[in-house]
């Protein structure tokens, strides 16, 4: 998409939080959708009654053997979660093992000598009742307490352990620790694991509202609807260089992508074909590790409940975040929001509603954020000389911040759309309460200002009220966000 070029352009002097400290270009991605891999394979494992065909499958996978008992230097395990529900830890490894020479230079990285890291870590949690599931990823550099270890980041882990088996404990002991709860499965997926699945769904369709390219990671990609395979699909979920937000950007490209690899898992294009489907389950089975406890029985049963699952009700969360660019040491990394974080594993130690939660309730929210509390560009979709500009004005009169106007990439939108990173759903809610008519759409690329694409449809905007803020009992609203599976940046 084209910015603020024409007839009612200005400068524009958004400004955002400023990057992370970057890591060497060629170290390799972490990503939150490989865990799409060992979700994807328990819900097509269920469609197919092939006992024989699936024991076979089974026999596959790569077992770990994590013992029941705590991690050296963990004092004891959580309680097990009350009735049905479920807690499975998943981690994206680092490892090039089994990638050749011609691999590795194709991909942009490099032999990493054999050392293992789990920069990718999820706490997947399934509701007893199955209503629902809960994906909350940690960032790679967040200072945590390492069980025998003392404060680390949470990525180096995996590599305290001599082999698999114990840095995936360690890990384990990490997560139980921090959070409280009890870990009941482990899924691992490595490098060339992800890149596998994504060839063997015949790639994975994405949405960009404008161009993406970034020459450290090879991204290349034109606005609109387009399928991404191989070094491309590598690239969009590893680039951090194409908005200001580094590592939480990156983050809120992966979880579109995952979503987008969950939705395509799960289309009747992939579960009605015999041969896409025997091809997707051979790739998937061969690309994940399990813990031994988690055998095919288990699988099929997880399997049956996850397929009518509703997308809607796919929640995935940002372990809260108080320090973006803390320090400790000489090391800089992320410090978590124990005040933040202890509402949300309270709320899943519970099985309970997540604070915040997009899904969790059917009505729409009542709107959080109040105008004074949004920035804004504004860009004419519709081609009429001056929208923009009479658009912000009217804006501005009920209180938004403007922060420039321009032209959209086109000047045939009938409807205004309301585009917003993904951690500013509440902000775009705002917006699109102000200007009747309009609708919002996520925007992976954008950090904390909005953009507003005028179309043909405006009428003006009308003044919004906010919510007066529940009175406080102990603890405050979670400074985070949600979305859901069911998202769709092109719908």
């Amino acid at each position: 998409m084209a910015t603020a070029t024409g007839p009612n352009s200005t400068a524009d002097p958004d400004s955002t939080a400023g990057p992370l400290r970057r890591t060497p270009t060629r170290r390799i991605a972490r990503w939150l959708s490989w865990v799409a891999v060992g979700t994807a394979v328990s819900i097509v494992v269920a469609s197919i009654g092939l006992a024989g065909y699936f024991t076979w499958l089974e026999r596959q996978i790569e077992r770990v053997k994590l013992p029941a008992a705590a991690a050296p230097g963990q004092a004891a395990r959580p309680d097990p979660a009350p009735g049905r529900a479920l807690n499975v830890l998943l981690i994206g490894s680092d490892t090039r093992e089994g990638l050749s020479a011609a691999e590795l230079a194709e991909f942009a990285t490099e032999d990493d000598g054999g050392g293992r890291r789990s920069d990718t870590i999820i706490l997947l949690h399934l509701a007893a009742d199955r209503s629902k599931s809960v994906l909350v990823s940690f960032p790679r550099d967040a200072f945590v307490t390492i069980p025998g270890h003392g404060v680390a980041k949470i990525n180096s882990a995996f590599g305290k352990g001599r082999d698999k088996a114990a840095g995936a404990l360690t890990v384990r002991g990490t997560v139980e620790d921090l959070t409280g709860i009890r870990i009941d499965h482990y899924i691992e997926v490595d490098f060339g694991g992800f890149l596998d699945v994504v060839a063997a769904l015949g790639g994975v369709e994405v949405c960009l509202p404008r161009p993406a390219r970034d020459p450290l990671s090879g991204l290349n990609l034109l606005a609109g609807k387009q399928t991404l395979r191989g070094t491309q699909a590598l690239a969009f979920v590893r680039t951090r260089s194409i908005d200001s937000r580094s590592d939480f950007g990156r983050i809120d490209r992966q979880q579109q992508f995952l979503a987008a690899m969950l939705r395509k898992a799960l289309s009747l294009d992939v579960l009605l074909n015999p041969v896409k489907l025997d091809r997707f389950l051979r790739t998937a089975v061969a690309a994940v590790s399990l813990d031994s406890e988690l055998g095919l029985g288990t699988l099929r049963a997880l399997a049956e409940n996850l397929r009518g699952l509703d997308p809607a009700k796919v929640t995935f969360i940002t372990a809260p975040v108080a320090d973006a660019s803390a320090f400790r040491g000489r090391q800089n990394g992320v410090e978590l929001d124990d005040e933040a974080g202890a509402q949300l594993w309270q709320a899943l130690r519970t099985d309970g509603p997540i604070p915040g939660a997009q899904a969790a309730e059917p009505d729409a929210p009542p709107l959080t954020v109040a105008p004074a509390g949004v920035r804004l560009r504004v860009l004419n979709g519709a081609g009429t000389p001056g929208l923009a500009g009479r658009a912000a004005d009217a804006l501005r009169g009920v209180g938004f911040r403007v922060r420039g106007v321009g032209d959209a990439d086109a000047s045939t939108y009938t409807t205004t759309v309301v585009r917003h990173g993904v951690e500013r759903a509440d902000s775009a809610r705002t917006v699109a309460a102000a200007i009747p008519g309009s609708r919002t759409q996520i925007d992976a690329t954008l950090g904390s200002t909005l953009e507003v694409v005028i179309g043909s449809d405006f009428s003006g905007v009308t003044p919004v009220a906010v919510a007066p803020q529940a009175p406080r009992t102990g603890i405050a609203p979670a400074p985070f966000e949600t979305s859901t599976a069911a998202e769709d940046a092109c719908a």
